[in-house]
C-alpha cells in the first residue's frame, strides 16, 4: 500500500452516530477504529479494483456482507457480524493486506501492477465508511497468488 484515503460513498447521506479512522501502519497493514453510537442494520458492501498492467476492473458487490465468505472473513477481524448488524459500541482491529491476499482471497487473478481500491460499505439509508487504497501488485515466487507489497 502506498497511500488511504477517505471517499464518499454510493449513498447521498453518511449514517448518523458512526465516527472511524483508518491508519496505514506498514506497507502491507492498517489499524481500524470505528465507533457506531446505535445498532446499524444489515451491512452491505461494494468494492472496485482498478489498474493493473491491463487496466482491467473486479467489481465485488454484495447485498449483505455477514453472507459472503470473502468480506466477512476480512471484516470479522474487526467488527462483531454474527447476526448480519452492528450492535453500538466501538471496535478496533489491524487488517493484514498480505494476509487478506494470500488465504480470503476472492478467487480473481490479480496481474501484477498498481492498483486503486474503493471500499464502500453502508446500508439501506446511509454509508457507514468509503476508503481509498493505492497498492501495488507484484507476483510472490512462492505462491500462485499476488502479493501486496509497497
Amino acid at each position: 500500500m502506498t497511500e488511504v484515503r477517505k471517499c464518499r460513498g454510493v449513498k447521498h447521506t453518511s449514517c448518523d452516530g458512526v465516527h472511524y479512522s483508518v491508519t496505514m501502519v506498514s506497507p502491507i497493514a492498517l489499524d481500524v477504529d470505528i465507533h457506531f453510537e446505535r445498532e446499524l442494520p444489515s451491512l452491505e458492501a461494494k468494492i472496485v479494483w482498478k489498474g493493473g498492467m491491463f487496466a482491467e476492473t473486479h467489481t465485488i458487490n454484495t447485498r449483505s456482507v455477514c453472507h459472503d465468505m470473502f468480506l466477512r472473513q476480512i471484516l470479522e477481524h474487526i467488527l462483531p457480524i454474527e447476526q448480519c448488524h452492528l450492535p453500538a459500541g466501538r471496535y478496533k482491529g489491524r487488517i493484514n493486506i498480505n494476509e487478506t491476499a494470500h488465504y480470503n482471497y476472492d478467487g480473481r487473478t490479480m496481474f501484477p501492477g498498481k492498483y486503486v481500491v474503493k471500499s464502500s460499505f453502508y446500508t439501506n439509508h446511509c454509508n457507514v465508511y468509503c476508503l481509498l487504497v493505492d497498492l501495488v501488485v507484484t507476483k510472490s515466487p512462492h505462491h500462485r497468488l499476488a502479493t501486496l507489497y509497497k
